[in-house]
């Protein structure tokens, strides 16, 4: 929320402080637990990921063959399948993978205690595929799920700065953890979050430095800054684009510097450096990656599809991608195929909110440059890429999932909303909180040809009781009852989280 906006309304309390750490950690425990604690069976996207991650750790090589007849996403090159992915979340997860090969007999021999192994056939495949969805469960709990629990705390304290009340940031940051694609995003094993948080925590700390002015920022920080753009770039290629609007902000910010004389040239210079050289270093090893697979350290795995069909589309425009298409443009937010908003209803108060930023900015109440501006065009950017992209549907999915890493940015857009907004977003959220609590405990990687994925897949499975595997699956537990634990224990450690809020000093008010 701009100052100018808070002056408008003398109601606005602003919440600058920090959360307590106490507040923090029950926070994070929250969220980790609603995102780690369900697994799903392998997709062919996931497998297509984390096939190379096994492929290093296990095989000493970058090559999915062993697993190349589970997935469609894969490239072909020189006698052998490789991922056609970004390999930048592969990349995260190798750490965890390489712990888990350490205790992987001990969880095997419980699990075999659970299943009954010796009942058959049947048996036998039910023990191979929770070892196998085990496989994939931890790795990507210890990165994507890790990474976005870290990044709803975040996102809550960035709110509470700058949304009018703090029954909006608060609504705000459930509905951005829980009421948005980012929750079941963040049980599946994709590159879309961990990009998103990248960005998005690049961006937050840009506004801070626009802020205070471009000489109070630190060397190190901006070190920092580059890097994480250059993680969610090797993470997510499309991101690229969001990437260089933030790379002219940071430009902008050093110009801002210069001409006030608040720089010196050599400065300058040396923070330019570090920012581009923090956003090189991840392409070095995505480099090596991509002169070992194909050949050449610029040449992707897109361009070695291995079906013709991926193929063709892929050779239209760029990679894909051409001019924007209306069909997508609804199918991305009013349609039911793949629609946000009928799955995230508190998301269409992004488009007052988006109306009142270009009002302000056209009136000149707000600065081209603020960060509710900048956010904007970003998501403007990511929108018009998205509804041009000849997968704009993403396969088996569940909502535009290639719009994740711009999500956040919309969720921010909604700050700027003034509080008489508060009736209709807490009722729209928890709609949203409800319909992503569907999707996650039944698995977002909805087939592709269901047409409207809530309705005649998630919410029926849901009913018949088949659900995804939680953590309390593992003691043995059978009916809806690990489900009614894996959603209590998120809300009890979040009960303990507003408890301790309450018992912290209060905010400031102005």
């Amino acid at each position: 929320m701009t100052d100018e906006a808070r002056a408008e309304d003398p109601g606005m309390a602003r919440h600058a402080g920090p959360f307590p750490w106490s507040v923090r950690f029950w926070l994070f425990l929250a969220a980790f637990a609603l995102y780690a604690g369900v697994g799903h069976k392998p997709g062919v996207n996931e497998v297509s990921r984390i096939g190379l991650t096994w492929g290093i750790v296990e095989w000493h090589s970058f090559t999915i063959d062993p697993v190349a007849n589970e997935t469609v996403d894969r490239s072909y090159c020189n006698g052998h399948y490789y991922s056609d992915k970004a390999p930048g979340v592969s990349f995260l997860a190798i750490p965890a993978f390489a712990v888990y090969r350490w205790v992987e007999p001990a969880v095997s021999w419980h699990i075999a205690r659970l299943v009954d192994a010796a009942s058959g056939e049947q048996g036998r495949l039910a023990l191979e595929g929770l070892l196998r969805l085990v496989r994939v469960w931890v790795p990507r709990a210890l990165t994507v799920s890790l990474a976005a629990a870290f990044f709803a705390v975040f996102m809550a304290e960035f709110l509470r700065r700058h949304c009018a009340d703090m029954r909006m940031a608060g609504l705000l940051a459930l509905g951005w953890a829980a009421g948005t694609m980012a929750y079941p995003y963040a049980t599946v094993f994709y590159g879309h979050m961990v990009a998103a948080v990248a960005l998005f925590v690049v961006f937050a700390r840009m506004t801070r430095v626009a802020a205070s002015g471009a000489e109070t920022a630190r060397r190190l920080d901006l070190f920092l800054d580059g890097l994480l753009l250059g993680v969610a770039v090797v993470t997510e290629f499309p991101t690229g684009l969001i990437a260089t609007i933030l790379g002219g902000y940071f430009l902008l910010g050093l110009g801002r510097a210069v001409q006030s004389r608040r720089l010196a040239w050599r400065e300058v210079g040396v923070r330019f450096a570090l920012f581009v050289g923090g956003g090189i270093l991840p392409a070095i090893p995505l480099c090596f990656y991509n002169a070992v697979c194909f050949g050449h350290p610029l040449r992707l795995g897109y361009e070695t599809l291995a079906s013709p069909a991926f193929q063709a589309r892929m050779r239209e425009g760029f990679f894909g991608i051409t001019a924007p298409q209306p069909d997508a443009m609804w199918g991305m937010t009013f349609g039911t195929y793949r629609g946000m908003f009928p799955v995230s209803p508190f998301l269409m108060l992004s488009l007052p909110a988006l109306a009142l930023v270009l009002w302000r900015v056209a009136r000149r109440r707000e600065s081209w440059a603020s960060p509710c501006a900048v956010a904007a065009l970003i998501v403007a950017v990511y929108f018009v890429f998205n509804a041009g992209y000849a997968f704009w549907f993403g396969g088996s999915a569940m909502g535009p999932r290639h719009f994740v890493p711009a999500l956040p940015f919309l969720v921010f857009l909604m700050s700027c909303l003034s509080r008489r907004w508060w009736p209709v977003l807490a009722v729209t959220v928890a709609v949203s909180v409800a319909f992503m609590v569907v999707f996650s405990l039944t698995d977002p990687q909805v087939p592709e040809r269901v047409l409207v994925p809530l309705w005649q897949y998630s919410l029926p499975q849901l009913q018949q009781g088949r659900t995804s595997v939680t953590v309390f699956h593992f003691l043995g537990l059978a009916g809806f009852v690990p489900v009614i634990l894996y959603l209590l224990a998120p809300l009890t450690l979040m009960g303990i989280a507003l408890w301790q809020l309450d018992r912290s000093p209060s905010p400031c008010r102005r």
